[in-house]
């Protein structure tokens, strides 16, 4: 659990310490219906160049139909 909190004229977003998140680590925020996601850049650009090593490696594999 989160808690938001007033920081000179920016909203804060403290996060309990169990997570292990480090100082200064910077999150992308989207919003959906029921609040936000926050996201890794760095580790989603990690997953992608992972994926992008991945493609074609499996040349029978079937392609989803969309």
């Amino acid at each position: 659990m989160g808690k938001v909190f007033k920081s000179g004229n920016s909203a804060a977003l403290r996060l309990p310490a169990g997570l292990g998140v480090s100082i200064g680590k910077s999150f992308v925020l989207t919003s959906t219906p029921s609040g936000f996601v926050a996201t890794d850049p760095g580790d989603l650009a990690r997953r992608r160049k992972e994926l992008a090593a991945l493609y074609g490696s499996a040349p029978d594999f079937p392609l989803r139909e969309s």
